[in-house]
């Protein structure tokens, strides 16, 4: 009498975690430093994925056609006719959604970043025009710092300070000094381009290639296909509606920036409201990237009151009200309580990203209790049967 034959996938399943395990690790050394730009077009996939389908819906309507040779199978000569492009929305979509986010989002930039070292360079300008007597230009530059912060000094008790001659007897020192950062934060610079490049491109295919995943990835979740949909549901349902509180908030932050800015008499209060709601839905930048300039530029005016005014408020009200403001905004079938640590949390442990990382490990624990008390509830109506 032949024996059974051994299971194979049990005996091999040991052997199975400790493979998948090992590739996992490797896969975070690998990909680790690359996390930023898997997570956000992942993430902004969700967010714009509407979008590229209605874009991509009208041009496959418009029946794109190309000029292309064809051969004709009886005399074998070419000719040349319209050829239809079937299903070229299905790239266009994508391909204008990405372009589109570039112009909106690295458009304002771009321009704020050109205008500002237009600015910089003409006020160097003007300050080694003006410069009596004239020297270097970060003798100048130095000497018009002294003369505009010199109320300043003064109410310090540095009355005697020569920024000047502080520079000039360290010049040396400084210029060594300042190598190594500036060093890296150019390095840092190329990194955030390069990532931000790579992030454009996986946005592209996450939009054109991504709704294909949702069923292998239900597939590999270790529950029941209509529990794997109700995790995936309520993540896509988190992302859109931390999204539209990022915008809630940052409309309000903008709002109490520009107030503020007009009730101290600072010039340009609307421009400033402005730029806050724009750099505050930027979880990278924030209200910080608005508010402290302004201070710096407050106070090279020797506007001292204002700038310490802005900057209190910056820091106590702008770059802290996000954090209790957006639980409030986020309707997703999540305690706000927990919202606010998920919030808090997120962006503790994985930075800017956070701020949809913390919301999204909060849905899906959610999701596996949920999916936990319905089989409960399962087998406790089942017992009585039994």
């Amino acid at each position: 009498m032949k024996s059974p034959a051994p299971d194979q996938s049990s005996a091999f399943r040991p052997w199975f975690w400790v493979i998948l395990l090992a590739l996992l690790v490797l896969a975070g050394f690998v990909y680790g430093p690359f996390i930023q730009a898997i997570l956000w077009p992942a993430i902004l996939g969700v967010l714009l994925y509407p979008t590229s389908q209605r874009i991509a819906a009208y041009f496959n309507r418009k029946q794109i056609s190309i000029i292309a040779p064809s051969r004709d199978p009886n005399d074998k000569a070419i000719k040349w006719g319209r050829r239809p492009l079937e299903g070229i929305g299905n790239t266009l979509g994508p391909l204008f959604t990405v372009l589109g986010l570039i112009f909106v989002v690295l458009g304002p930039l771009s321009t704020a970043g050109i205008i500002a070292v237009a600015e910089a360079r003409q006020l160097v300008a003007e300050i080694n025009a003006e410069a009596e007597p004239r020297g270097t230009t970060l003798e100048n530059l130095a000497h018009e710092a002294q003369k505009r912060l010199q109320p300043t000094l003064n109410t310090l008790g540095f009355k005697d300070l020569d920024l000047a001659t502080v520079i000039d007897e360290n010049a040396t020192r400084l210029v060594q000094n300042s190598a190594r950062p500036v060093a890296e934060f150019l390095g840092k610079l190329v990194f955030v381009i390069v990532i931000t490049l790579m992030s454009l491109v996986a946005l592209f295919y996450a939009l054109r290639d991504g709704h294909k995943l949702r069923g292998p990835a239900v597939d590999l979740l270790p529950v029941r296909r209509e529990e794997g949909n109700l995790i995936l549901d309520r993540l896509v349902t988190t992302i859109k509606e931390v999204a539209k509180a990022i915008v809630a908030v940052a409309f309000i932050q903008g709002l109490l920036a520009g107030l503020f800015a007009g009730i101290i008499g600072i010039k340009g209060a609307v421009l400033i409201g402005l730029l806050t709601f724009v750099m505050a839905c930027i979880p990278l930048l924030g209200p910080p990237s608005v508010y402290i300039p302004v201070v710096i530029t407050l106070v090279l005016q020797g506007d001292t009151g204002r700038a310490i005014a802005m900057l209190i408020f910056g820091m106590a009200v702008l770059s802290n009200i996000d954090n209790l403001l957006r639980p409030f905004f986020i309707q997703a079938s999540m305690p706000p309580v927990g919202l606010f640590f998920a919030l808090i949390t997120g962006v503790l442990f994985f930075g800017p990203i956070g701020v949809m990382l913390g919301p999204m490990f909060l849905s899906v624990l959610l999701s596996v209790a949920e999916i936990m008390r319905n089989r409960r509830a399962e087998l406790e109506n089942a017992a009585p049967a039994a």
